[in-house]
């Protein structure tokens, strides 16, 4: 039952990298998730199995346009949730929160795709 729920949700939220994006000129906000693999997770001198499952996340930043001397930079902020099962008689969870704080660049393509870079630091 548990991986039918995870396998649902996984479906649900990676339709478009599962991104539900609002953005308004100045401010920008964005939902996230999907799958997540966790492959050959070292946990001292074992190395577990860990089922395939799902990330959520949620993202929301400023456009520095106006702020900083260059156009195309954002200042942004993630959360993320990431979960997966041990394999094996355990039925032990694997949770992981993640926050983040990321400058971001996006060049001015013109196009429907983007192209962007950023760096940031995170616990």
């Amino acid at each position: 039952m548990k991986t039918t729920i995870a396998v649902l949700a996984a479906i649900l939220l990676s339709g478009a990298a599962a991104q539900a994006q609002t953005d308004n000129n100045r401010y920008h906000a964005s939902v996230l998730g999907g799958w997540s693999a966790h492959p050959g997770l070292d946990l001292g001198v074992a190395r577990p199995g860990v089922d395939d499952s799902f990330n959520l996340g949620a993202r929301a930043g400023v456009n520095l346009n106006g702020i900083v001397p260059w156009n195309g930079f954002s200042l942004d902020a993630d959360y993320f949730y990431n979960r997966g099962d041990f394999q094996g008689a355990s039925n032990a969870i694997l949770n992981s929160h993640s926050l983040m704080a990321n400058l971001t660049y996006r060049a001015p393509i013109g196009e429907r795709f983007g192209l962007y870079g950023g760096a940031g630091l995170g616990a």
